[in-house]
């Protein structure tokens, strides 16, 4: 069974994710391409988290950052969140579902 982490350091990594989306919301273009990557690689883990606010502001993240580059600019998560809507894990399948649904609010490229 994995280790959970004390609620205070919850707590700091959703402030930290929250953060970092409002820097992405208003600074994606300016982000080098390896930011980029290393950002999108270090979300995914985080959808199937253990702690349901991690999940949701990784997702809020994930949406973000599609809203600025489109699906294509990102493959691994259309492969991820396949992949999380048929886990046997409740974490991963919610995380999924949680993204897909903030997505279906906004719509993929961030239209209303």
């Amino acid at each position: 069974m994995p280790l959970r982490p004390p609620p205070a350091a919850s707590q700091v990594r959703q402030t930290a994710g929250l953060l970092l989306k409002n820097n992405l919301r208003v600074s994606w273009g300016g982000v080098s391409e390896e930011l980029r990557t290393h950002i999108k690689a270090a979300l995914l883990p985080v959808l199937g988290h253990a702690s349901r606010p991690l999940r949701h502001t990784a997702g809020t993240c994930a949406v973000t950052i599609v809203a600025h580059a489109g699906m294509g600019a990102w493959p691994e998560l259309v492969a991820a969140l396949a992949e999380g809507l048929g886990a046997s894990d409740m974490n991963a399948v919610e995380g999924s579902l949680d993204l897909v649904h903030k997505a279906s609010g906004r719509g993929w490229r961030g239209e209303s």
